[in-house]
């Protein structure tokens, strides 16, 4: 008996299954029966190009690069892990397929484009059952000095060093780290959700899903709706404001500025290390 790729020659073993992480095309290799590896590069035009791109787009109906430099990267994943990575001087993405069958796998799409002011970096699935069950495993190399803005279906996401964040995770754990400005979460459903490392403000708008935890922030906190399992914020320079918190616990340490927590509906609230004034909900209400 054989295991992984079956084959005729016992000596060809290794060589096969290697072939079947790789491919994942007719063989189950980690629980995949079909998929591949997609791969996009994005060159992004510097300031000076740019410049020179709209002197002389008048004149020439399809300028190779935008008329104004690239301000924003969106990046819009379907399922899968995600991981963006700031530190590249262009726009480049990999991402691993797993699908149904190879049928479905081959529709599986990695696109990048520039439109206006953002380039682009988008997941697209065949609009199938099997195309619903499918993942693209998704690595993004960006430039750092770049904000990014993020739409994920489901899955892990890891962001890190870009200069700021703008996230809506639809499913999964999600971790971001070591940025230059700001964070804001517009939506996160479920899974753990890690902030850290921030040097502007770190606002969540909307978190459903399991523990939030904060932690070195140099601009303010401020979690406008959370039913989360448990808060935890730590070491920030600016205020703290939690405007509408579920039933799980909160705990708030070392914080510059004030502590203002309009709302809470169950758990227990601690604090240490508050320099500025303290509001708390009454009891039972505001």
């Amino acid at each position: 008996m054989y295991r992984g790729c079956m084959s005729r020659r016992a000596g060809f073993a290794v060589v096969i299954a290697s072939m079947c992480v790789t491919l994942f095309v007719g063989c189950h290799a980690n629980g995949c029966p079909a998929g591949g590896v997609r791969t996009t590069v994005l060159p992004l035009p510097s300031p000076a190009a740019a410049n020179e791109a709209g002197k002389s787009a008048a004149s020439d109906a399809a300028p190779t690069v935008p008329a104004g430099p690239v301000r924003l990267v969106t990046v819009v994943a379907g399922a899968g892990t995600l991981h963006i990575t700031g530190g590249s001087t262009e726009l480049s993405a990999t991402g691993n397929v797993c699908a149904p069958d190879s049928e479905t796998a081959a529709q599986v799409e990695l696109l990048s484009y520039i439109k206006e002011d953002s380039a682009y970096v988008e997941a697209a699935f065949p609009f199938t059952l099997a195309g619903s069950h499918s993942t693209l495993n998704l690595r993004v190399r960006m430039p750092k000095q770049l904000p990014v803005s993020v739409i994920n279906k489901s899955g892990n996401v890891d962001i890190e060093r870009v200069a700021s964040v703008s996230m809506a995770d639809l499913g999964g754990n999600l971790a971001i780290r070591n940025i230059a400005g700001s964070v804001t979460i517009t939506r996160s459903s479920t899974g753990n959700v890690l902030i850290q490392d921030i040097s502007g403000t770190a606002a969540v708008q909307q978190d459903l899903g399991g523990k939030l935890t904060v932690k070195g922030v140099g601009g303010n906190v401020v979690l406008q709706r959370t039913d989360t399992v448990d808060i935890a914020i730590s070491n920030v320079q600016g205020d703290v404001v939690i405007w509408n918190d579920g039933p799980g616990d909160i705990d708030v340490r070392n914080v510059r500025g004030d502590l203002f927590v309009q709302a809470d509906h169950g758990g227990k609230l601690t604090y240490h290390g508050i320099q500025g004034t303290v509001h708390l909900p009454e009891p039972g209400g505001f």
